[in-house]
């Protein structure tokens, strides 16, 4: 596993510093006090690059606890029984109706049918926490980005 952590790695923290760049030139606020369109995509930067070097020393400490490149290969083919290619599909279609439905409907509108269709989708068939969370989630996130972060949200052009 090291040496797969540490080739994800580099490449994780290469598109997170390309995207880091593309933040750059977003505008700046003059005129309030209040974080500019910049402030987010600098926070996710941020993070993952703080999660990414994590991710390179637990690679390091792999390949200096193994006998070598031959340890690194499994013995046998690891199987994971909670992989599913149409459950893949399905989230990719979802997100794709969802930006269709951004556009359409907006965010607040938008967001908590997809939370719940990709919480079921991915498996979670409780009807309480998927009722909760998809109205829930969605509102936190559309009270933080517009009060907080003051950053306009998709109205959608069906609602507007």
């Amino acid at each position: 596993m090291g040496l797969r952590n540490i080739v994800g790695g580099v490449v994780i923290l290469g598109f997170t510093l390309y995207y880091g760049g593309l933040a750059t030139l977003l505008p700046k606020r003059t005129t309030t006090d209040a974080p500019g369109p910049h402030f987010f995509p600098y926070l996710i930067s941020i993070s993952i690059i703080a999660l990414t070097v994590m991710l390179l020393i637990q690679g390091v400490r792999g390949l200096k606890n193994s006998g070598g490149l031959a340890d690194l290969r499994p013995e046998k083919p690891s199987t994971n029984e909670n992989f599913s290619i149409a459950r893949a599909a399905a989230g990719l279609l979802l997100t794709g109706l969802y930006f269709f439905a951004l556009s359409m409907f907006g965010f607040f509108w938008s967001t908590p049918v997809f939370f719940a269709a990709l919480m079921w989708t991915s498996g979670e068939r409780r009807p309480l926490v998927l009722l909760a969370l998809a109205i829930l989630v969605p509102m936190f996130l559309f009270f933080l980005f517009r009060d907080l972060f003051q950053l306009p949200l998709p109205r959608g052009s069906f609602l507007g």
